[in-house]
């Protein structure tokens, strides 16, 4: 989901917990007024979950993303995007009193104003068909999608090329290029270096410090993770200096065939959800005790704050793919929790779960069923 990633602003705390929410949570917009209908929400969310790919008006494609619902949550939320210009936009929505699903879009930022309406039936889980419509009502379009779910297109290899591109000496960013024109201009927009410093390349000129500087936003670079079975996971980091050192650092995990960011709460299956929750939170526990063993503590409150901490459902937000295993990262927060403790946390816990356990976990058409280990002849 995308969820998109990180956020630059003028102070350095508020810059790195930005950079984690944005990270941790897909983007938020004004919810929908919810509906009363007769049918069983959460089940059709898991049922017409996925990636739609087709046209609006017979003439602008477009691939859609729509995410499983939340547990008890009758909000529907996707994103979607035109092949032609490469940038994502935002979609809430909920069920009308005819079943029928009513996405609105949503420009950048939050409490921003929709600038268009999906209408659209649910007949089956491989098509949506309906009409887009704009605010004003003055233009409406035909909406013809199928299911689309990454699978490769006949002739169209998985190849994918990661370069990078450095700016002004210290400023690196990954390049990503694959066979989907549609999802490289998707990823250049994505990976730019005016997305990872939110900033103009013109005003990080400005700011730019000369390479013998020992004060100011010093580094962005990036570190390949997983480059396999059309998945890729980048993690970036960028450091401040200052009074101290200040280090932001956040993972993008995405499934290159469709171009979406891949958010580990939407590839659960509904009722092995809970036990994948536990299944972390075991894991978190573990690496808790191992840290509280090694590490130590300031004060009394760290040690209460810290053993306090517990994985929810509110914790499935982007992984980080690796060799054999996906990882969680888990943000630790507690009631007067000092900076200094907050930097040390970062990057320290993320419960792992290997490929061929998390199989037993994901939806039938989740992306990431492709990690799962080759059997042996």
């Amino acid at each position: 989901m995308l969820h998109s990633i990180v956020c630059f602003r003028s102070t350095l705390i508020t810059a790195v917990i930005a950079l984690l929410t944005c990270q941790a949570e897909p983007h938020k917009t004004p919810k929908e007024p919810t509906a009363t209908v007769s049918r069983p929400l959460v089940a059709d969310a898991v049922d017409f979950a996925g990636v739609y790919d087709g046209k609006l008006g017979d003439k602008y494609p477009i691939r859609l993303l729509i995410n499983a619902q939340e547990p008890n949550d009758s909000v529907w939320w996707g994103e979607y995007y035109y092949l032609s210009k490469g940038e994502l936009i935002s979609l809430r929505g909920h069920l009308d009193a005819a079943g029928n699903l009513k996405l609105r879009e949503y420009g950048a930022g939050d409490n921003k104003p929709a600038t268009g309406v999906f209408t659209v039936q649910l007949p089956t889980a491989q098509e949506l068909t309906g009409t887009w419509q704009a605010p004003d009502g003055t233009r409406n379009l035909s909406v013809a999608l199928r299911r689309y779910d990454g699978a490769a297109p006949p002739g169209r290899s998985c190849a994918v090329q990661v370069r990078e591109r450095t700016y002004f000496g210290r400023y690196t960013v990954p390049i990503i290029t694959t066979s989907d024109k549609g999802v490289n201009k998707l990823l250049a927009k994505q990976f730019s270096i005016e997305a990872a410093t939110g900033t103009s390349l013109a005003d990080l000129r400005e700011q730019a410090p000369p390479k013998d500087a020992i004060r100011g936003f010093m580094d962005l670079s990036f570190e390949e993770n997983y480059n396999a079975n059309c998945l890729l996971s980048i993690t970036q980091t960028q450091e401040d200096v200052g009074a101290n050192v200040n280090s932001g650092i956040t993972t993008t995990s995405l499934d290159l065939r469709t171009g979406f960011g891949i958010q580990i709460g939407s590839e659960i299956r509904q009722e092995k959800m809970a036990a994948f929750v536990a299944y972390c939170d075991a894991q978190l526990q573990q690496q808790i005790a191992k840290y509280v063993r090694e590490n130590g503590y300031f004060d009394a409150s760290d040690s209460v704050g810290l053993n306090g901490q517990r994985f929810s459902y509110d914790n499935l937000g982007t992984i980080i793919i690796r060799k054999d295993t996906v990882a969680l990262p888990y943000g630790v927060e507690y009631a007067d929790m000092y900076y200094m403790m907050y930097k040390q946390y970062q990057s320290a816990f993320a419960p792992t779960i290997s490929f061929a356990a998390l199989q037993l976990y994901l939806r039938p058409n989740s992306p990431l069923r492709r990690l799962a280990p080759k059997q042996q002849p």
